[in-house]
């Protein structure tokens, strides 16, 4: 668990079944994080995110209508994203911005470390 014992709230986005089944598990399984949305497009994730003002984002980077770089620029919240991706050509991209990049699938011991390093700040809120 975080500082004050609660868990981080995580907006999730994969627009593969699958994908989206292996993340959320690797999340639950930190054991300091759990899920107050997911998402399966950018229009979809943007509006989650301005509904449920999660302390993070884990985006996977290829979606049906754009990049999780298109859900960033919407949000501004380069402080709280973690990209996770198949396509390793994305990394230097992702580490440009200084987002934390994960390779699929998912580890549940690295998303927890960044989990807790990203909410070392005070999250800003997500506004409308």
């Amino acid at each position: 668990m975080t500082a004050g014992n609660k868990p981080i709230s995580v907006l999730v986005v994969d627009d593969e079944r699958h994908g989206l089944a292996a993340i959320k598990d690797a999340i639950l399984n930190t054991g300091v994080a759990n899920i107050c949305a997911q998402a399966s497009s950018v229009a979809e994730a943007v509006e989650a995110a301005k509904e449920t003002q999660p302390d993070c984002l884990v985006l996977d980077y290829h979606l049906s209508d754009g990049n999780a770089m298109d859900i960033v620029t919407a949000l501004h919240l380069e402080d709280r994203t973690i990209i996770i991706s198949a396509d390793d050509s994305k990394k230097e991209t992702v580490a440009r911005l200084n987002i934390p990049f994960i390779q699929k699938p998912a580890n549940c011991h690295e998303l927890k470390s960044l989990f807790l390093s990203l909410n070392q700040s005070k999250p800003k809120r997500i506004t409308p």
